[in-house]
Parts: C-alpha cells; structure tokens; sequence
C-alpha cells in the first residue's frame, strides 16, 4: 500500500462456510431455547460434588502462617470480606458498590438501570440506555469474590463467610433462571462464574456447604458448561473471549469428570486453546490486540491451562511451554517494581482469579505463578511473593519461589512483533521504566486499540509520570475520547486522531507504522519509527519521532512531519499521570510530586507551552483530574525537540549549529552534546570531556536484535 493511504480493515462480510453454518447453529439452539427446549440439569455420575482439581487444598495452619507473614495482604482480604458480608462490592474501579438486600443480579447501581429478565438473546446488553454499565452487571455476577470469602474463612475459621457463600449462591440460582436475563448474554461471563465456583466449592472442601444446595451449584454447573460450549464466540469475539470460554470448558471437564461431557468439554477447551496461542500470542510474545492489560489477562489463562492439562492425556504441542514462556516475559518487561504494567489500550478491569484485593493494573500474582509453572524464578518479582499465590502454587512451590534468586530484566529490549520496545535502567525509587509503542494498530476490528500510535510511557521507581490515559468506561462519547490520540504522548495534527473510529468496538483506517531505528547500549537508546495515520486527511503526510536517551542526560525527542500538513498544526503532547502537579513556565513545564521534583519538560525555543484539563482512568470506571501539556509548534517540517529531564540538574535544549551543522544542542548540569537527525538517522557528538568518556561520537543508523 502506498505511503500516505491510511490501512483499512478488511472487510467482516466475507464470512466462510463454517462461519455461516456455525451461526445458524447457534441461532437455531437460541430460538429452541426460547421455545422452552432447553437441557435439563445433571448431576455427575459418579457422585462426586468436590471438584478434582490440580491445586493443593492446603492445611488451615499453612496458610494462616503464610497469611501473617504477609499483614498487609491478609488484612486487605479479610477488609473486603467483610465488606462483602455488609453488602458492599470492589468491582473493577469502583468501590463499596451497594445492590441491595437481597442482592438484585441485574442491577447496575451507577446509572441506577435494570436489565429485563428476558431470554438472554433479547436482551440488548450493550445499550446503556437499556441496562446500563453491562460490564459493572457481569463483573459483579462473575462472583469472583466468593473465593475471597472463601479464603477469609481459611484464614479465620469464622463461619460467617461460608454462610455468605451459600446466601449468594442460593440467591443467584434463585434470581438467574437458565437462558434468561443478562447473565448468560455472554458465554464468557457464564464461563468466568463457572471457575468462580469451581474455585469456592474446592477451597471450601467437601461438606460445608449444605448439600442439596452444592448439587444445584454443581447441576448448574453443568448448565454452565453446555452453555459456553454451544455458545462459544469463535466468529463473535475470537480474543480473550473465546480462550476464557475454552479455559472454562477444560476447568469443568477437569474438576468434575462425573458429568457426562466432561471428557468431551476437557478435550473441546484445551484444542480451542491450543490453537488459538499461536494466533493471540505472537512469536515474540505480545498479545495480538495490542493492549497490556488482555497481555496479562492471557498470561493468566494459559498458565492455569497448563496446570490443569497436566497429569491428563492432553496433548502438548511442541512449542507450546515456550511461547506462554514468551508471554509471560513480555509481561515481566511491562511490570515496573512493584508489579503494577502501564497501559496500553483497553483496560478491562477485570481478572481471571482474584483471591483478594490488588493494586489497580498489578500482575503480581500472575508473574508469581509463571515463575513457579514454568520453573522459571526471575519472572518473578523481587521482594515477598504474595500470599494468594500459596492456593495456585502449593506450600512446596511458594517457599522455593521465596526463597530463591531473582533478578529483575535490565537495559533495552524490543518486541518485534508487537512493536513494543523497552527501557529498564537503574532500581528501586531510581529505575527509569520506558515503553514505546509502534506496534501494529491490533487485531481483528482493532477494538482494544487506542490511536496511540508511536507514544511512550514513562515511569521513575514504581511511579507512573507520563501515561497513556486508560480506558474509562466502554460506552459513551467517553469511550472515543479516552482512545483519542490527543491523549497520548505523541504528536497530534490539527487534533484529530491518527486512526479513524467508526464505533464503539470497530476503527476504520489507521495507521501504518514503521521501525526505522533502534540501537543500544549500556548508556544509550535511540529508536525511530514513522506512520502515515494522517495521510487520509492528508495524502502523503508522514509523522516522523526520534527517541534518543542518554545516561545521566534524559530523553530527547525530535518529532518531524513529512509533507504540507495545511491546517493541521502540529501539536507535542504529554499526558501527566495523576496525582502530579504540573505547572508551565516559560520553555519548560516542571512536573512534581509532594513538591519534589520528578520531571522537567524543556522545549528547543521558548513559549508555546500550555496546559489543559485532562482526565486519567487507572481502572474501569475510575477517573482522576490530571493536566495535559500541550507545545503548539507552528510548523515541524525540521524537526522539534523536547526534552525530559528526570535529574535535579538544570537542563536546556537549543537549535544551533556546530561545525556549520544545524541540531540541538543538549545540556544537562556540566555535560553537554550535539545531537543532528537526517533521513539516515542520528548522529551525536559529545561536547564535554565526561560525555566523550561514556559515550564517543558516533552515528546511529538502521535496526539492531
């Protein structure tokens, strides 16, 4: 395609056979069940109602001295049970949400909606002027917190907590008929209580909870299962929606072979995996669409899936250990030091098994499991291992990953595939953690994509600086301005988008992005990339960004449109992360944290900075007030430079010419050098005695590992 025409997306109407006759199937199994035809439920055939699962039951005592080990997390589990026990919810951003008493299943209490009982394929789950936050209804009929509480009655002995269990399960089986309401609209929220539930049945044991109420638990199960399966979204959302569906199909096949198609559910889920990890998970690791937040969410369901496809007659594919491996290494280089990723695209707020309460965006437990699955202890974060990953790992695995030797990843690394390339530089409060994204736009109709193309990240220790501003809610004028690009830290022409919305879930063309350049060393990074998303309003238009990073000297960024951008004036924008103070002065803005200092943004000529209101969402459903920094520049057509500066030493950055060469000229404290771009790449010169020790002139062109 010629540079200058935005990609479109190929066409969703060129659907195949399969694709045809497998709708109709579930069409047709829709419409019988709106007729009254529907499956009747079962109990295993062998009696068995505790779920055989691959995961230690642990002794109460090992688990409460792992628990206090760790206060901090056992009080926090212990906080949300009882919240639990109050009446009171944590659900993806949002907490201390209130559904009443008795629970109504179908409520969504922030924009006070009710979805209608009707049979599941009428209910409009994704008018908001109909039901709601669909997402804040299925998160909370996820019933993920009924392990928390079944936890906290390990923790405690207190049978307060398995009586809540049985209330709210009683409840839902009560309020949620098969096929009907909101609750089985999508299999993969079917699928998510399904392991829900498997994991309360097996953490509470056999015997607590009543018996003819485990057997309905289980009989629905069962209900469960033929539900997913028949409804799996193999054409509707071939993501983390079906993986998550297959994952629940080898969970129930696996924990309860009684039911007569256990075997058949086992084998159905794990092919359905196996196939779909070579399309989702890319050979460098990266998630297909693009976003950090489903890269540690199908982190997650392949490392259970391992799990529970061991010891069976499950076939493992040759390669298969090794790309989870892969995946789970791109999530590591994404976490910062205390497990928290930065976002990239979507985030959506929800997680696979959460035993108890964690940092928004944190994957801490996930890495914890990986390095114990895949044997491989550095993919573990530094420090205590969380208490909740005891239940996944067993006391035999989480002691050997306590105690052994972990390093964190260090320098650059560059995920070809996904486009994501890497800085780790320095530790504790010190480390400098940089993303740049110029990665494809994503896959299939690009839905979990933002126009973020060729923007960054940047966080100093574990604390966010510069981000990318989150998801916020998936419905609404809100859904498009969160994804916008002029909320990204790129350059933005005329504010519009790089890429081309058409709907809530769907982009229309977007853009091309290219690698031009990327070089390391001990000192230095210097990466180019290009994209021509503004060639549709402009044919030929061309966004060019240097990225050049010096030790001890900051980041330089030199940003270039490529063609007569007319009246589209190139605007340099920088979305602070929340909780900062961010004041403009001059050519700089200067970005702090309790009056400390932590990041000077320096502009190569004076002025032109402001500031505007701007919005950040760390979770689903949050948002928090930040200030977006804008540098309205004129014209780029030559190139512009910022400069970010995290050391406490005076910087500048001024167009100049050395040995008649126009550039920019870099100081920062005594050290000071030169710095030139053209259409081959960089060149730096060091101007002072330190630099030219560390870092000699040299010219940085092309590509490298």
């Amino acid at each position: 395609m010629p540079r200058g025409a935005a990609s479109p997306r190929p066409s969703r109407f060129l659907r195949s056979p399969s694709e045809f006759a497998g709708r109709l199937r579930q069409k047709l199994s829709a419409a019988l069940e709106r007729a009254g035809i529907t499956p009747r439920p079962t109990l295993p055939a062998d009696g068995a109602l505790h779920p055989s699962l691959p995961f230690p039951l642990l002794p109460d005592a090992v688990a409460r001295t792992v628990y206090e080990s760790r206060p901090a997390e056992r009080d926090a589990v212990l906080g949300q049970a009882d919240g639990i026990l109050e009446g009171r919810f944590d659900l993806l951003g949002y907490a201390g949400l209130e559904f009443g008493s008795p629970v109504d299943w179908h409520l969504d209490p922030v924009s006070g909606r009710r979805a209608p009982l009707h049979h599941w394929s009428r209910v409009r789950y994704l008018d908001h002027d109909v039901v709601g936050d669909h997402k804040v209804i299925w998160e909370l009929n996820r019933q993920q917190f009924l392990p928390v509480l079944a936890v906290a009655w390990r923790l405690t002995g207190d049978d307060r907590y398995p009586a809540r269990i049985a209330g709210l399960l009683d409840g839902w089986l009560e309020a949620n008929p098969p096929g009907l309401g909101i609750n089985w609209a999508s299999s993969l929220e079917v699928a998510f209580r399904s392991i829900a539930w498997t994991w309360t049945l097996h953490l509470l044991g056999p015997g607590v909870l009543p018996r003819d109420l485990t057997e309905r638990v289980v009989a629905s199960l069962g209900l469960h299962g033929r539900h997913v399966e028949r409804y799996l979204s193999t054409w509707f959302s071939p993501n983390t929606h079906l993986t998550g569906e297959a994952l629940a199909l080898l969970y129930l096949g696996r924990a309860f072979p009684g039911l007569p198609p256990a075997d058949r559910w086992l084998r159905r889920g794990w092919d359905i995996l196996m196939t779909q990890l070579p399309i989702q998970v890319r050979p460098d690791g990266t998630y297909f669409e693009q976003s950090s937040w489903y890269q540690g969410y199908t982190v997650d369901f392949y490392l259970h899936a391992l799990r529970l496809a061991a010891g069976t007659a499950l076939a493992t594919p040759p390669g298969t250990r090794e790309r989870v491996r892969a995946a789970a290494t791109v999530l590591r280089w994404l976490a910062r030091g205390d497990g928290t990723i930065p976002v990239i695209g979507d985030d959506d707020g929800g997680r696979l098994l959460p035993l108890g309460p964690r940092p928004p965006t944190g994957f801490g437990d996930t890495l914890a499991l990986a390095a114990a699955a895949l044997e491989d202890p550095d993919l573990a974060l530094p420090g205590p291992v969380p208490a909740a990953s005891l239940w996944l790992t067993g006391e035999e695995g989480w002691r050997a990953l306590e105690t052994a030797s972990r390093r964190l990843p260090e320098g650059a690394r560059r995920f070809e595939d996904g486009g994501w390339h890497l800085l780790r530089h320095g530790t504790g409060t010190e480390e400098l953690h940089l993303i740049v994204d110029a990665g494809p736009h994503g896959s299939l109709s690009g839905a979990h994509a933002h126009a973020d193309a060729l923007s960054f990240g940047l966080s100093v220790g574990s604390r966010p600086v510069l981000s990318d501003p989150g998801t916020c809610v998936y419905h609404g004028a809100d859904r498009a301005a969160f994804a916008a690009t002029r909320v990204h830290n790129t350059l933005t022409l005329g504010g519009e988008s790089s890429a081309e919305r058409l709907g809530q879930w769907r982009w229309g063309r977007f853009p091309d992005t290219e690698v031009l350049g990327w070089r390391t060393g001990d000192q230095h990074l210097w990466f180019r990339g290009r994209h021509d998303g503004y060639g549709r309003l402009v044919p030929g238009l061309v966004v060019w960004r240097d990225l050049f990073w010096v030790d001890g000297m900051g980041i330089l960024l030199i940003d270039r449109v490529e063609g007569d951008p007319g009246p589209l004036a190139p605007e340099v924008r920088f979305h602070a992360a929340p909780g900062l103070d961010v004041r403009a002065g001059g050519d700089h803005v200067l970005l702090t944290s309790g009056h400390e200092p932590v990041l000077r943004i320096v502009a190569d000529a004076a002025g032109d900075f402001s500031l505007e209101a701007a919005e950040a969402s760390t979770c689903y459903g949050t948002r928090q007030p930040t200030s977006l920094v804008v540098r309205r520049v004129g014209t780029a057509s030559s190139g512009v430079g910022t400069l970010l500066s995290t050391s406490a030493a005076e910087a500048t950055l001024t167009r100049a010419k050395v040995d008649g060469l126009t550039g920019w000229r870099w100081k920062a404290g005594r050290s000071e050098g030169f710095v030139r771009t053209d259409r081959e790449g960089l060149t730096w010169t060091p101007l002072t005695p330190d630099l030219a020790d560390r870092l000699p002139a040299r010219s940085f062109s092309g590509v490298d590992g």
